[in-house]
């Protein structure tokens, strides 16, 4: 078989690839198969070299290598088939277009080795563009490496409707203007940046899957400088993928950076890799979904302007690895109907804005921190007009550094921030709003921590706002003033170990229409307030301490302001409320303190009433249920004050003043030095009332007694009482005293003094003896038959009684049947009637 010859091949390719070309041009088929000089007139067919308005065609399907001699321009340059290089050391090369890979099955590869090959528009319009990949099933791919560069003023796509790759290595550089990946419905783009030296800068846009399949990667020290918008995934067809890798690849980007356009993007930096970017959205639009992940000890993405994370899609970021990330202001969930989520993971993990972290802005946010992470900003905001979440966990740290935190920003927002985990922190510089004009949430649990100068929970009117201190190790501190329910409804719960310690000023339902609520629960539930705490500033406010809780305060005011209403309620036998200065029950406004279950109280001075026109109430309920003061129990100052004691439930102080237009009622302790001016009621209806100490009644006093059969009410005095005043005596309708009852109304020690006026029934006489104040029943019900001793009961000492009268003994009360003699017929009586006498 003859061999064939250079000169063989060429004329078969002549002969049977003559096309005409366009705009006026020829096309010009290069026909030597090993390749040669550009400007070889006879390696082309038509014979002569193709000019400016000529298409050049590469389409053998073998390996060779062309040389560029001197500088060329082509209208157009198709490379369909074959493995071409194009050495352009002595000569440039200048295209409209260019193609490689054309058509179905076609698979061209192109490199580009020692110059520059520029595609600028020479005939417009229309543009021909750069096409790698150009139709369905075509294979095309561009090289620039050793000393090459790429200049494209025209369109650059890279997978046209077929399948593209641009390499850009070995110190390769390219220039472009608009580049599309994967730019079609079904074609697949891929651009590759490798290598020391090699960079690439586009002035126009790139996008990285317009509306097929692309992938960018730059790695190995290469570098890319964008002065226009990428984005990675554009139409919601597309599929795009972008990796930055390496400890010396960089990407600098002047112009927006848009991962998920409306389509599928995802950006990965890693492995020391930096980017420095200046708008950087991630999940544009509502179909999009964008991840972008920064990952590795020494990897840094640095953004000058604003990073969305959920434009309008879904939008997710992972800082993890020790990587740095630092911005001016980054948002998570950002638009309306857009879902945004970041996790910051890992110890030395760090994201840093200078101005602003927003999570929830108009869509739905979640950013969490966990592992020893830690983020920072001078403003943050969680929940601004919608739902956002921040979670600081497993030993994470986040902190505010010059501005508020907002939690639940604005009208129908709804934030959280949980802080969970033994070392986890937040920290703001400045006031955090806990339900702003929105609902916020505070949680803090098992170990976390918060601390903030200044505070308010539920700041606007209809705003809602919760904090939760929950698990041992937890705390909240406070270091300055602290408003619950400054507009809105504003909650704190301290549970089961936790502690809150507030320094300043704290104000639970601060303003007008306000709601303020505190619960502490649980053993070793703690709430410390170092400044006065004033419960219903202008508004309602509450305070619960139950199941071994405690609170420690400096000055407490129930109800401080005209029209206030501040509640205290304390119940337990471990629950405690210590406080160092003062305790004012309704100091303006309306208070009440309840303590029961073995609860106790304790401070240096207590009021109830302390204002004109206020009115404070303190019920004591219940054995080893307590009030102890250390110095001084006011029961109504210049307002109106009501003190309860309830089944054995103790009041104390040195000195007990009861004033004008106050209640002392019930039937349990009062331990101390006890003036009353007001009204002592003992009893519940019936009862008891203790005074372990002296009882002082002046002319203003009334002493408020009421009698049953067979008891009624009794002040049992251990010291000295000295009697004026008033002494009112009722009885108890249906169950009135009977004939010869008598009842030791007031006992002591001793009895001086008397009553200036007694209101008592007719048939009721009181008298007063040095023990004891006796009233004595005349006109009551009749005696009971066989009541020997007139107590309203026929019992056992009727019974010794009668023993003792037994045999004649005319006109002795024990002579129950009246004929001169107790005896048998007397005790028959006697058994008769056993029981309770009284009605």
């Amino acid at each position: 078989m003859a061999a064939i010859t250079r000169s063989t091949v060429m004329t078969v390719v002549l002969l049977a690839s003559w096309r005409p070309a366009l705009a006026g041009g020829l096309e010009r088929t290069w026909i030597d198969p090993l390749g040669g000089t550009f400007s070889t007139a006879a390696s082309w067919t038509p014979i002569g070299v193709p000019g400016l308005l000529d298409t050049a065609i590469f389409d053998l399907d073998l390996t060779y290598g062309i040389a560029f001699t001197v500088p060329t321009a082509n209208e157009l340059m198709n490379m369909s088939e074959g493995v071409v290089t194009f050495d352009l050391a002595l000569g440039s090369y200048t295209l409209n277009g260019a193609i490689v890979g054309d058509h179905l099955l076609d698979v061209g590869t192109l490199t580009l080795l020692n110059g520059t090959l520029t595609v600028v528009p020479l005939v417009l319009p229309p543009t021909l563009k750069f096409r790698i990949g150009k139709d369905p099933g075509a294979i095309g791919t561009l090289v620039v490496s050793t000393g090459a560069s790429l200049v494209s003023n025209d369109v650059l796509i890279v997978g046209d409707a077929g399948t593209g790759t641009l390499l850009i290595g070995n110190g390769g550089t390219a220039t472009t203007g608009l580049v599309l990946i994967g730019d079609d419905f079904g074609s697949s783009g891929a651009v590759m940046l490798d290598g020391p030296g090699s960079t690439w800068t586009h002035t126009s846009g790139v996008c990285v899957g317009n509306e097929g399949s692309g992938t960018l990667s730059i790695s190995n020290g290469g570098f890319m400088n964008s002065m226009a918008p990428v984005r990675i995934g554009d139409n919601d067809t597309a599929v795009g993928a972008m990796t930055l890798q390496g400890p010396t690849s960089i990407w600098t980007a002047t112009a927006a950076i848009t991962v998920g356009n409306s389509g599928t993007g995802s950006l990965a930096v890693t492995d020391g890799a930096t980017l420095n970017s200046s708008r950087v959205k991630i999940g544009n639009d509502l179909t999009a979904d964008g991840t972008m992940t920064v990952d590795g000890p020494t990897t840094t993405w640095t953004d000058s302007q604003t990073v969305s994370v959920g434009n309008g899609g879904a939008g997710t970021l992972h800082i993890t690895g020790a990587a740095t990330v630092s911005g001016v202001v980054s948002r998570v969930g950002d638009d309306f109907f857009s879902v945004g989520t970041a996790v910051v993971d890992g110890a030395g993990t760090s994201w840093s804005n200078s101005v602003e972290l927003t999570v929830g802005v108009s869509g739905t946010g979640t950013v969490t921190a966990s592992n020893g992470a830690s983020l920072s900003a001078p403003e943050m905001i969680v929940g601004k007009s919608a739902t956002g979440v921040l979670n600081i966990l497993s030993g994470s740290s986040a902190i505010a550094t010059t501005e508020f935190v907002r939690i639940g920003d604005l009208f129908a927002s709804n934030g959280t921030i949980n802080v969970d985990g033994p070392g986890s922190t937040f920290t703001s510089i400045a006031t955090l709003f806990v339900g702003n004009i929105g609902t916020g949430t505070l949680n803090i649990t098992d170990g976390g921590s918060v601390s903030t100068p200044s505070l308010f929970v539920a700041d606007d009117l209809g705003s809602n706002g919760t904090v939760v201190v929950s698990g041992a190790g937890a705390s909240w501190n406070i270091g300055a003033t602290a408003s619950l329910g400054n507009g809105g409804t504003g909650v704190l719960r301290v549970l089961d170990g936790a502690t809150a310690t507030f320094t300043g000023v704290t104000r639970v339902g601060d303003n007008l229409g306000s709601n303020g609520s505190v619960f502490v629960t649980g053993p070793g539930a703690t709430f410390n307030v170092q400044a006065e705490l004033l419960v219903g500033k202008f508004s309602s406010g509450s305070v619960t301490v139950a199941g071994g809780g405690a609170v420690n305060s400096a000055k407490v005011k129930l109800g401080d302001e005209v029209g206030s209403i501040g509640t205290a309620t304390i119940s337990g036998p471990t629950s405690t409320w210590t406080d160092t200065v003062d305790v004012f029950v309704g100091n303006f406004g309306t208070g009440v303190l309840t303590v029961f279950g073995g609860a106790s109280v304790s401070g240096v001075r207590g009021t109830l009433g302390d204002d004109p026109g206020s009115n404070g109430s303190a019920t004591i309920s219940g054995a080893g249920s307590i009030w102890a003061n250390t110095q001084h129990l006011l029961v109504g100052n210049l307002g109106q004050g009501t003190l309860t004691l309830v089944d054995g439930g103790e009041a104390s102080a040195p000195i007990v003043s009861v004033n004008a237009q106050s209640v002392l009622e019930g039937d349990g302790t009062v331990t101390g030095a006890l003036t009353s001016s007001g009204t002592v009621r003992p009893g519940l209806s019936i009862g008891e009332l203790v005074v372990d100490g002296s009882y002082v009644q002046t002319a203003l006093g009334t002493l408020d007694i009421e009698l049953a059969c067979p008891t009624g009410d009794a002040l049992v005095v251990s010291g000295a009482v000295t009697l004026a005043g008033t002494l009112n005596v009722s009885l108890v309708p249906g169950s009135e005293p009977l004939a010869g009852q008598q009842f030791q109304i007031v006992t002591g020690s001793s009895v001086t003094g008397a009553f200036g006026t007694v209101n008592a029934p007719p048939g009721v006489t009181v008298s007063v003896e040095p023990g004891a104040v006796v009233v004595t029943v005349t006109l009551g019900g009749p005696p009971a038959a066989a009541d020997i001793d007139g107590d309203g009961t026929v019992g056992i000492t009727d019974f010794l009684l009668l023993l003792a009268a037994w045999g004649p003994n005319p006109g002795h009360p024990a002579d129950l049947d009246g004929d001169r003699l107790v005896g048998i017929t007397d005790f028959l009586i006697l058994l008769a009637n056993w029981g309770p006498a009284c009605p």
